[in-house]
């Protein structure tokens, strides 16, 4: 079982009508976006459910859409030169 964030439907699929559909539809399933389900999941669509948050090592750089990341600031440095630049064109 897999726990699906996100997916789309295939491009050019959304104009067909009910009854052409049947063979030509495509269902994109992203890698950053898609997990292993819970043992104890119910099947089915899930309202109101969170995005998993994922580590960034867990991510993939060409896997699509990112649902959520889990980041933790370590250490903030104070701003130690701040230049501020005018232009004026005339």
């Amino acid at each position: 079982m897999l726990n699906i964030d996100s997916c789309a439907v295939g491009e050019g699929s959304w104009m067909l009508s009910d009854l052409q559909a049947v063979d030509k539809v495509k269902l994109k399933i992203y890698a950053n976006s898609t997990r292993r389900a819970l043992w104890y999941a119910k099947l089915g669509f899930h309202r109101g459910s969170r995005p998993p948050v994922m580590s960034l090592h867990s991510l993939f750089g060409d896997g699509g859409p990112v649902p959520g990341i889990d980041v933790i600031i370590m250490r903030v440095y104070p701003i130690l030169v701040c230049i501020t630049v005018v232009s004026r064109y005339v």
